[in-house]
């Protein structure tokens, strides 16, 4: 099946994207409470020095990010261009895969790949387009009915957000797209009528 090309974003600095994969075959992607912090692990080693990281959802078959590309991009061999830095990033998430994939295999003796090809991404435009999003992976766990609200799910960026401890999420400006702490708390409260209807939808 041909997928829609505005899952497949190129990558640009500056630029935000809603970043989604999962694994193919109806297997689960994870298993256990220690594969979603290994994954998180795996995630800030390989693209925590190009992206910045806002939201994501860890679902036990899926995963979704909300990122930035950083401005300042440098390349230890001078490259510079745009389609250099897609190539880079794109090659940065198959290593993030790969890695985790064969983490998991070696500990469960599953055999064959695990994530889907290509991962998909769709670039966030607008700052209402980024609030929605934010909502959107947060409510996810919701959606699939394994949880009630977002505040008890604990494989999400909600929580993160909210607590104090430290963290590489980019927790200021987050609370700034919403207004503040409270507003955030608030809009997630809410039943949002556009989760299912929004152009960045995936699963």
């Amino acid at each position: 099946m041909r997928i829609n090309p505005k899952y497949l974003a190129r990558f640009e600095p500056g630029k935000f994207y809603h970043v989604y994969n999962r694994c193919h075959s109806h297997q689960k992607l994870f298993i256990e409470d220690k594969n979603y912090r290994y994954f998180m692990d795996l995630l800030e080693k390989h693209l925590l020095l190009f992206l910045d990281i806002y939201a994501y959802a860890l679902i036990p078959n899926h995963f979704h990010l909300l990122v930035k590309v950083m401005e300042e991009f440098e390349f230890r061999d001078g490259r510079k261009s745009h389609k250099d830095i897609h190539e880079f990033l794109s090659n940065q998430f198959r290593k993030l895969f790969i890695a985790y994939a064969t983490g998991i295999r070696s500990v469960y003796h599953t055999h064959g790949g695990l994530f889907e090809t290509p991962f998909r991404r769709i670039e966030v435009s607008t700052d209402a387009y980024l609030t929605q999003a934010c909502y959107y992976l947060h409510y996810n766990p919701v959606h699939h009915g394994i949880c009630i609200q977002p505040s008890s799910y604990l494989y999400t960026s909600f929580l993160s957000l909210l607590s104090e401890a430290p963290t590489v999420l980019k927790r200021d400006e987050v609370m700034d797209w919403f207004g503040g702490r409270g507003l955030f708390i608030k809009y997630h409260e809410m039943q949002n009528d556009n989760y299912l209807k929004a152009p960045f939808y995936m699963e």
